[in-house]
């Protein structure tokens, strides 16, 4: 019977998604289930009730963490959406809950499940700092492992979190000067724009402003080749670089 019993709820809470707080014991109920179809289905109704209305899931964040302990992918990502959606409403509720998110950052492959952790990191690292710094080692890790749009995300999405204090980033900083050599081009060059804007605000935060200089500059040179190539982001990044070393800053 209970395997029956989230029929249409999922249906049920995209109409309406106040209805999520009526139905909320139904829900626990079927993530207790065995039945693999009736978790996941528990899982995206607080997934569509997050996107349609994150303060609907805000009381049930504990329900959430569950979520991210399933064993299946479909409903981690749910979780994930979830805290994803509601960083945007309530980034302090979910800084409570950043170990949990880094947990599963660190044991989730799934592209999509990384891409809405980072998210969530980014949106709660806008409003309080301090509280994602202790991504540091996970999100280098992931620049230096993940698939290309992962890393694409920590250069470009989280990288504002790493601008804002780069010293509370050694590790990420490190693995974006590492980054230059990737073997995808746009990780390449969104690295090189991060590393330009993270010396500009701190120079000491990088290995070494010449030595990173002259890394930029052989991009631009391979990108500058021919007279029909030219890369905007790297130019500026070089030419970044460049004004630091003018300055005297090594």
């Amino acid at each position: 019977m209970r395997g029956n019993e989230t029929v249409g709820l999922e249906r049920t809470i995209e109409n309406d998604p106040s209805e999520l707080n009526a139905r909320i014991e139904q829900v626990h109920r079927s993530l207790r289930s065995d039945d693999l179809q009736t978790r996941r289905d528990a899982g995206r109704a607080f997934r569509v009730a997050a996107e349609q209305n994150p303060a609907i899931i805000e009381p049930h964040c504990d329900t959430l963490v569950e979520l991210l302990a399933d064993r299946s992918g479909s409903v981690r990502l749910s979780g994930a959406i979830g805290f994803r959606e509601l960083a945007t409403t309530a980034p302090t509720t979910v800084a409570e809950r950043v170990p949990e998110l880094l947990v599963l950052l660190e044991d989730a492959d799934a592209p999509a499940i990384q891409m809405a952790v980072v998210r969530a990191l980014t949106r709660v690292g806008e409003h309080s700092l301090g509280t994602v710094t202790v991504a540091d080692e996970t999100t280098a890790g992931l620049l230096r492992t993940a698939t290309p749009p992962i890393k694409a995300a920590i250069v470009t999405i989280f990288a504002g979190a790493v601008v804002a204090d780069p010293e509370q980033f050694p590790e990420t900083v490190a693995a974006m000067e590492d980054a230059l050599d990737d073997e995808g081009e746009r990780v390449r060059r969104y690295a090189a724009a991060a590393l330009a804007l993270i010396a500009k605000m701190d120079s000491s935060a990088v290995s070494s402003v010449e030595g990173i200089r002259e890394r930029i500059e052989a991009l631009e040179d391979r990108v500058t080749a021919h007279p029909w190539h030219s890369d905007e982001t790297i130019e500026q990044a070089a030419e970044t670089f460049r004004s630091l070393s003018d300055t005297g800053q090594t």
